[in-house]
């Protein structure tokens, strides 16, 4: 079994109703398992609370809670700050900079060893974390 972990745009794109993706989700939760950062969690719910309201909102609200249910949340820990330090530190080097909220997601995938599943290659470019691109 293989695990994967989602990005944040590939979670959007699945509650946006893209059939691509609610397909490729479906078919790959058949036979891995499914993660999911608790950063990309944050900017999921910020997005929620920041851009919908009433009964948008407490629909979106819900359709995460059961989205919870069928994926494994990974957690930023001893070992994924380790990692965020060493590719910081390699990417300042190589003057190859990302945003820190994907680093964080980049550190946390790849401490536990997991695929990121995105369709934002250049967010995860020289990061050392597997990456498959949909």
């Amino acid at each position: 079994m293989v695990k994967y972990c989602l990005d944040t745009d590939i979670i959007i794109d699945f509650f946006r109703g893209n059939a691509l993706m609610i397909e490729k989700i479906q078919k790959l939760s058949e036979f891995n398992e499914l993660f999911l950062t608790v950063i990309s969690l944050c900017e999921i719910f910020r997005g929620i609370y920041s851009y919908s309201k009433g009964k948008e909102q407490e629909k979106e609200l819900g359709d995460i809670d059961v989205f919870l249910q069928r994926v494994n949340i990974l957690s930023l820990d001893i070992n994924s700050s380790r990692e965020f330090g060493k590719i910081s530190a390699e990417l300042k080097r190589r003057g190859k900079m990302t945003q820190e909220l994907d680093l964080m997601i980049a550190s946390i995938a790849k401490s536990n060893n997991t695929i990121i599943v995105t369709r934002n290659r250049k967010h995860f470019e020289n990061t050392g974390v597997n990456v498959e691109i949909w």
